[in-house]
């Protein structure tokens, strides 16, 4: 589908959205990598403990990518079609914080 010069709009801003889900995940990567590396807490997460054991800077780099990847598409994409792309990127905050609170509760319901 082509789309005309006049139906693209421009945003020349960063979303809040978009904000909000870098935000988010960079304080779980935060607090994660401050509980693990002061022994309060492990990572329970079997694709990511490899990578924190690893180092933090790979852990980081790991858990940041897909995030950025995401914000990267849909920051390109909003101008076809921003509406699409808020309601995207909330439910994916939506989900992000859905997870991270069942997976937090599940892992201190099991004993250290």
């Amino acid at each position: 589908m082509k789309y005309s010069q006049a139906s693209i709009r421009t945003t020349p801003y960063i979303s809040f959205e978009s904000i909000a889900l870098i935000s988010i995940c960079a304080l779980d990567a935060v607090l994660t990598a401050f509980l693990v590396s002061n022994g309060l807490a492990h990572e329970a997460n079997p694709l990511m403990r490899p990578l924190i054991e690893h180092g933090i800077g790979t852990f980081f780099l790991v858990k940041s990518f897909p995030i950025f990847l995401l914000v990267i598409l849909g920051e390109w994409y909003k101008k076809y079609n921003l509406s699409f792309v808020k309601k995207a990127l909330r439910t994916c905050i939506a989900a992000y914080v859905i997870l991270y609170f069942i997976s937090t509760g599940l892992v201190n319901l099991q004993p250290f």
